[in-house]
């Protein structure tokens, strides 16, 4: 599922990743925006802008990184959803991932975080660039799940 929403006139596209982190009571985790961010105080997958000549993976992990503090590793990649601004179009490149290590993710960059329960996920004031990924996520939780890897953390 590609979901696309264009304005009339071509608009350049600026692609971005995301990490859908999961915990081993298949909690997801959000990161709500500060006040000094557009689009204050709503939540987010965390993730960044692709860089130049930057993998999709590497820029995850790097954005993460940079944001939470944390290393992760992506499982899954879903599909892209575009979402259109006023002058230009944000590519949201989701990935599917576990966090490596132990570490606690820090807000380095947003007002706080959270891991939330599949079913509080839709309570929650998303960024609009980031809610057809919510609604996939949920459409396809199951399958997703079974897509982690079955170790002590993510048990199934």
């Amino acid at each position: 599922m590609k979901v696309r929403i264009y304005m009339a006139k071509n608009l350049p596209i600026l692609s971005v990743v995301c990490g859908i982190l999961v915990n081993g009571q298949k909690q997801v985790l959000a990161a709500r925006r500060s006040a000094r961010m557009s689009m204050p105080f709503k939540w987010e997958f965390p993730g960044g802008k692709l860089e130049a000549k930057e993998s999709e993976e590497v820029a995850l992990r790097r954005e993460i990184y940079e944001e939470l503090l944390i290393k992760t590793t992506p499982v899954n990649r879903l599909p892209p959803s575009d979402y259109a601004e006023q002058d230009r179009i944000i590519r949201l490149i989701p990935f599917l991932c576990v966090q490596s290590g132990d570490t606690q993710p820090v807000p380095v960059e947003h007002a706080e975080l959270g891991w939330f329960e599949r079913a509080k996920l839709l309570d929650l004031d998303w960024a609009p660039a980031d809610i057809p990924v919510v609604h996939y996520l949920l459409t396809h939780w199951q399958s997703l799940m079974a897509s982690l890897p079955p170790d002590e953390k993510n048990a199934q």
